[in-house]
């Protein structure tokens, strides 16, 4: 069966920040789909791919998840399906009849041997301005001694969908931009901040 859906290699949920409490849902614990790419962060890491790259949906069904978040546990669960359908809609909410205002949703409904997952998924006005964090900082400095978490760059590479991967470094103790090797237009994107080290590497002094 034809998979449509999110790619099974591009793991974004990973990149979320995990709960820390049942009950309440902080904002980077979501992927956001915001004009034709997929957002995920957990504020130490940020991933940006197009949806065309990271999905099998058509475009028709891309433009409608545009202005939308998916919980990650919810797209984590998405992708044990092979078939996700796409429906939008419009119902109402106000305490009175008089006060009803029309509410945009996007609906994801799929299937599989008997068991149906379907949800309603609400647009939205406000998000993190992810395009603002990665835009390259202005003056360069040179860059003596940097250091990166490997974990945080194995996330990266999980919800990239990449074994390979390419460090593009900006100033000093600033964000570091990550690569995919085989994306020949490197149209997916991952930021990682870098740790501050004290002490240089061994030939790194000068």
């Amino acid at each position: 069966m034809e998979r449509i859906n999110f790619k099974r290699n591009f793991k974004l949920f990973a990149a979320c920040e995990k709960a820390a409490e049942l009950s309440i849902c902080h904002d980077y614990e979501f992927v956001y789909l915001l004009n034709g790419y997929a957002y995920a962060s957990d504020r130490h890491i940020l991933v940006r791919i197009p949806l065309s790259v990271c999905t099998t949906f058509d475009p028709e069904d891309i433009a409608k998840l545009d202005n939308i978040r998916i919980h990650a546990s919810l797209l984590k669960t998405l992708y044990g399906f092979n078939v996700v359908s796409i429906k939008e809609d419009y119902d109402a909410v106000g305490d009175t009849y008089e006060e009803l205002q029309p509410r945009h949703f996007v609906q994801l409904t799929a299937e599989r041997e008997g068991n149906q997952i379907s949800v309603k998924l609400y647009k939205i006005d406000k998000h993190p301005n992810f395009e603002e964090v990665l835009k390259i900082d202005g003056d360069r400095e040179p860059i003596k001694s940097l250091g990166v978490r490997a974990k945080l760059l194995g996330t990266l590479a999980d919800a990239m969908g990449s074994s390979t991967i390419k460090m593009r470094f900006t100033q000093a103790n600033r964000k570091v931009f990550i690569q995919d090797m085989d994306d020949a237009e490197n149209s997916s994107i991952g930021l990682i901040m870098p740790v501050i080290v004290d002490e240089p590497l061994p030939g790194f002094e000068d």
